[in-house]
């Protein structure tokens, strides 16, 4: 069964600024100071948008995004680990999805 967060208003506001944080090709673009955003292309033209959240609190949110892949990988794995490895490192990746969400809270909040 997959792992979830609790649920909180908070989840929505996260999930709409990590849409609005990534472009059209799902690439991260670099942010400058946190309030402007530029896409820099192969052909050389660069567009600017108006960024909704800085570097931290995107880098915050990509690094909860990824240890809730692991929980749910990690939990699949676990099903069939008979050493407990998998259960011990999802542990872990609870732990720090957790402390990530916690601090994402926090950054939303001070907005």
């Amino acid at each position: 069964m997959p792992y979830h967060l609790p649920a909180t208003a908070d989840h929505d506001a996260a999930a709409s600024v990590f849409t609005r944080c990534v472009d059209h090709d799902g690439r991260r673009q670099t942010t400058e100071g946190g309030h402007r955003m530029q896409d820099q292309t192969t052909r050389g033209s660069t567009s600017v948008i108006d960024s909704p959240v800085d570097d931290a609190t995107y880098n915050v949110l990509q690094a909860l995004t990824s240890k809730l892949e692991a929980i749910e990988a990690y939990e699949l794995y676990a099903e069939q680990d008979d050493e407990g490895l998998f259960s011990e490192l999802l542990e872990d990746e609870r732990r720090h999805a957790e402390r990530l969400l916690d601090s994402l809270r926090k950054r939303l909040g001070s907005r």
